[in-house]
């Protein structure tokens, strides 16, 4: 499948395992993103300002923090509640878990560069 080119700069991934954020990272690059990964979400305000993403990936499963949380948070909160946000887990059902928490959209783990630049064009063209 060929992915059209995405006008896209910035993603910001959310997640506890550097092996994700590493591998995520260095696949979305490829695509000339630019990519700025965290481990810990509790001062990500502050972050965004700093480096203020065009997209949010979160991972569901945060080292035992509330995502519900985090998701609120994010999408409740006046600057950054029109950043797109993805939600991305190896747990079943994680599409209703991203509509639930107010996401944007979804990938299942594990999955293909592919696949979640095909996501992120889909978001972007839902939420323009």
């Amino acid at each position: 499948m060929k992915v059209k080119s995405i006008p896209m700069a910035k993603i910001l991934i959310i997640d506890d395992e550097v092996a994700i954020l590493d591998s995520v990272t260095t696949s979305l690059e490829r695509k000339n993103f630019s990519v700025s990964s965290i481990l810990n979400w509790k001062n990500i305000s502050g972050y965004i300002n700093t480096f203020p993403p065009d997209l949010i990936l979160l991972d569901v499963s945060f080292n035992g923090q509330d995502v519900k949380a985090i998701c609120k948070e994010l999408k409740t909160n006046t600057s950054t509640k029109k950043i797109p946000l993805i939600l991305f887990s190896g747990n079943y059902g994680v599409e209703r878990i991203a509509h639930n928490y107010l996401a944007d959209g979804f990938i299942p783990k594990p999955f293909k560069t592919s696949d979640l630049l095909s996501i992120i064009e889909s978001v972007k063209q839902v939420l323009n």
